[in-house]
């Protein structure tokens, strides 16, 4: 028997930059029942600065329940310690459920870059 008790799940959209958007709907993994954290990577420098073109535009939702309001800075859940009051404790069903939410390019410069979603699931079914 696997005995994992906590999953990384990854999710991934490019955006070209100059404003672009890409939707996200995702299941997460069917075999862990909760999204404990959730981390925002945008670009692949893996520093803060990277996130503050990413807005969440449309909402963040988890099995039909808002995570996170619209229009939130994507730079707040950048793996940061200041950030822990929004990655942490998230506590929102896994199991299958749809991730989606809309993400934005706010800045200018138009250059291509991907976002990258980390959903840390726990308690394997």
């Amino acid at each position: 028997m696997d005995s994992q008790k906590t999953k990384y799940q990854i999710i991934t959209a490019n955006l070209t930059g100059n404003r672009d958007s890409a939707v996200i709907d995702v299941t997460t993994d069917k075999l862990f029942k909760t999204v404990d954290k959730i981390f925002l990577y945008g670009g692949t420098s893996f520093i803060v600065s990277t996130n503050k073109n990413v807005l969440i535009t449309n909402g963040l939702y988890i099995n039909n329940r808002e995570v996170f309001p619209s229009l939130m800075d994507g730079a707040l859940l950048f793996p940061y310690p200041a950030h822990e009051i929004f990655t942490d404790n998230i506590n929102a069903e896994a199991g299958g459920s749809q991730f989606k939410c809309t993400v934005t390019d706010t800045g200018n410069a138009g250059v291509a870059y991907t976002v990258t979603f980390v959903l840390v699931l726990k308690d394997r079914a």
